[in-house]
This record gives structure tokens, C-alpha cells and sequence, in this order.
């Protein structure tokens, strides 16, 4: 390797602590850029990736907890979690609301009752003058919580039940989401909000070249895998740049980051992974 390019390399290792166990990866990545215009951009995204250290995520959740008891004023008598999970299967939704409820268990009242581990079984938590918090690890493009949210509310109102009241939470979002979650009308908190990566980011003049050279960059992805198509920009073109460091990576993070195969399907090594 050219010395000016680990030069390069170092010194995002030493900015970004969390990508010294990628490394390999990075290299990668960096070989796999075509000119110094695609290896500036990359560089400057990796150096603004939001990456959650589980130190992080443990200052993340009792924050968390604090807002909803403290901000919006819920107590375990008559509030009741959910991952928005559709199934049971195993998401980003359930292992954080894990996480989440250990911050509840010393105040008063909250008991694992209060905590549901998808959406399945939900009448059975019905009654009136009830608060219910979808809980979600990430508002991406907001339609998957818009979906769950309108879905839940119409099983609210069928229910026959009166008073209740119904939020929305996360560990991060997109400030792109905002107004779909807006529209929705209800309470809703994130503990991080983020730009696009480069749409939000970049000089008006220069962002349509730089989502140029973005495409251009996935045009070495493979086109599907495993029954999904590549997201272009990330899902719903979201441009995200987050994670939480050794989970699934949120598929509205740029492909180039974590999408596992090159267009002639051999598998690539990723700084980021999602399993599917």
C-alpha cells in the first residue's frame, strides 16, 4: 500500500476508535474505490458515522427511561411497552427493549408485565387508561413505525376501550422522518437525530456529484441477495450513518457500507453486517 494511503487509513483508525477491529474491511472498501474523489467521500462518511458503544447504549437507555417518566410522565401502573416487532422473530426492537426495561426495574412498579416482546398478544394488554409505547431501534424513512403505529391505533379503537394514549420511541431516527411521524399526531422521542449523509450535509452545489459518485460506487454491489434488492442510499434513500456497535446494521445505511456481495455475487468482507 501507498504510505500516503495508510497514512490515511491510520488516521481514521485513530479518529474512529470502533473501526480497529475492521480494519481489513476498511482496506477493502478502500481498494474497491476507483479514484481519490471516491476515497475522499468515503473517508469523510466513515468519520461521521454514529456508532453506539455499548458504554454509549447504557447512558442511551437510562436516558431513555428518565424521558418517559420524567418528561412524559408514565408510571408502571398503566403504561405498557411493545416491540414493534410483527413476529417473533428475533430484531433490533426486542434486544434493545431488553436492554431498555434493566433501567425501569428500580423505580416503583415496573415489572416485566409492562414490557411485550412484539405486537402479537396485544388484547390481551387492553384496558382503559392505558398508555402504550412502540418501541422501535431506529425511525429510518418512519414507515415501518407509521404501519405499526396506524395498525396499532386501529386495534385501540376496535377495542372498545376509553382514555388511552399511544407513543412513539427510539433509540435514533433520521430528522427525515420527522414529518411522517408528525403526521401521525402522536408523542413521539428519539435520544439521537440524524442528517442525511450527504444530502444534509453537503453544499447545495456539490451534493447531486457527491449522491452521483455514491451510485456509482454501488454499481460494484451485486444487485440482490438472498430475495432483496440492493437499497440504493439505504432503504428509502435515508443515507444514514449509524449503527450500534456488534448489532444488525440498520439497512438505511449507505449499501456500500454493509450489503455482502459484488455484482458478481462473490461475497465481499463489510465494516458493517445485516442478517436477513
Amino acid at each position: 500500500m501507498d504510505p500516503a494511503d495508510f497514512k490515511v487509513l491510520l488516521d481514521i483508525c485513530d479518529s474512529c476508535r470502533w473501526i480497529k477491529s475492521e480494519y481489513e474491511a476498511l482496506v477493502r472498501l478502500w481498494n474497491d474505490c476507483s479514484d481519490d474523489d471516491a476515497r475522499e467521500l468515503i473517508v469523510d462518511l466513515i468519520k461521521r458515522f454514529k456508532v453506539l458503544t455499548s458504554f454509549e447504549m447504557t447512558d442511551i437507555t437510562k436516558s431513555i427511561s428518565r424521558h418517559v417518566q420524567d418528561t412524559w410522565s408514565l408510571s408502571a401502573k398503566n403504561t405498557l411497552f411493545f416491540a414493534v416487532s410483527d413476529d417473533y422473530e428475533s430484531d433490533g426492537s426486542q434486544a434493545f427493549l431488553q436492554q431498555l426495561k434493566n433501567d425501569f426495574s428500580p423505580a416503583a412498579g415496573w415489572q416485566e408485565k409492562n414490557f411485550r416482546n412484539s405486537l402479537k398478544g396485544y388484547e390481551a394488554a387492553f384496558g382503559n387508561g392505558k398508555n402504550y409505547i412502540l418501541f422501535d431501534d431506529f425511525f429510518g424513512t418512519g414507515r415501518t413505525i407509521e404501519r405499526q403505529a396506524n395498525k396499532f391505533i386501529e386495534y385501540v379503537a376496535a377495542s372498545g376501550f376509553q382514555d388511552n394514549k399511544i407513543y412513539l420511541l427510539a433509540i435514533a431516527g433520521m430528522n427525515s422522518a420527522k414529518a411522517r411521524l408528525d403526521e401521525l399526531g402522536l408523542a413521539y422521542h428519539s435520544e439521537v437525530w440524524l442528517d442525511r449523509g450527504i444530502s444534509d450535509i453537503y453544499d447545495e452545489d456539490v451534493v447531486d456529484s457527491k449522491r452521483k459518485l455514491m451510485k456509482s460506487l454501488e454499481k460494484i454491489l451485486g444487485s440482490r441477495y438472498n430475495g432483496q434488492f440492493l437499497p440504493s442510499m439505504g432503504y428509502g434513500s435515508s443515507e444514514a450513518l449509524f449503527s450500534i456497535h456488534n448489532y444488525n446494521c440498520p439497512n438505511n445505511v449507505f449499501p456500500i457500507f454493509w450489503w455482502p456481495i459484488y455484482s458478481d455475487s462473490k461475497p465481499r468482507k463489510t465494516i458493517f453486517r445485516r442478517l436477513r
